[in-house]
């Protein structure tokens, strides 16, 4: 694990109800892929993927307007690494 590059994933508001914003930073220069999955392991939207520059915050505000209430996962992959991170959706 020493090549994991990941810093940080930071999302907020975590739940959620309509638009969450994602933030990301990465250690060094590299190929990434970002899904926006269900727990059964199907992809509700591919978020980013290609590559990005070190100690850079990447942005992306995710709408939940078209996305069911229930937990969701980010899926962020790269060639050293593979995290999940947890997004839940709550409508009123």
């Amino acid at each position: 694990m020493k090549n994991y590059t990941l810093n940080e994933i930071v999302v907020c508001p975590n739940p959620f109800d309509s638009v969450a914003s994602i933030e990301m930073k990465f250690e060094k220069e590299q190929k990434v892929s970002i899904e926006l999955m269900v727990s059964d392991g199907t992809i509700v939207k591919k978020l980013f993927k290609g590559e990005v520059a070190p100690d850079c915050t990447y942005h992306y505000d995710l709408d939940g307007s078209e996305m069911s209430s229930g937990r969701y996962f980010l899926k962020v992959l790269t060639p050293d690494h593979l995290d999940f991170h947890k997004i839940d959706l709550i409508r009123d």
